[in-house]
């Protein structure tokens, strides 16, 4: 695991999950799992923080010629965001500011993702 405030990494640490967030980071011996708890070895894998990028533009296809872009509705748009933004979460971004966008389209993204 990466420990991002000394910049060094950790062995085999002891990550505690509840509910998806994670709650507690520890070394050593494992605890006593409890019942319903599970135990995954995962020693081939590195821990990073979710990284951040302030400047996407989750609307914007890069693989179309900008002339085809001008034109597309904004309910296109906003599932092309919904797209990009799974992409960009999949490659380890957990928080993103979008720089632009029309017609609110990543703002409606933002809250079907949070609803």
């Amino acid at each position: 695991m990466l420990d991002v405030n000394n910049g060094k990494l950790i062995n085999a640490p002891l990550i505690q999950i509840d509910d998806g967030i994670i709650t507690k980071i520890t070394k050593g011996k494992a605890p006593q799992l409890q019942t319903g708890d599970q135990h995954i070895e995962l020693p081939e894998l590195t821990l990073v923080p979710g990284l951040m990028d302030m400047h996407v533009h989750l609307t914007s296809d890069p693989t179309v010629p900008r002339s085809e872009r001008i034109g597309q509705s904004v309910p296109r748009k906003a599932i092309k965001a919904a797209y990009f933004a799974e992409k960009t979460l999949m490659a380890g971004f957990t928080t993103l500011r979008n720089v632009g966008a029309e017609g609110y389209s990543v703002i409606a993204v933002r809250d079907g993702i949070n609803a």
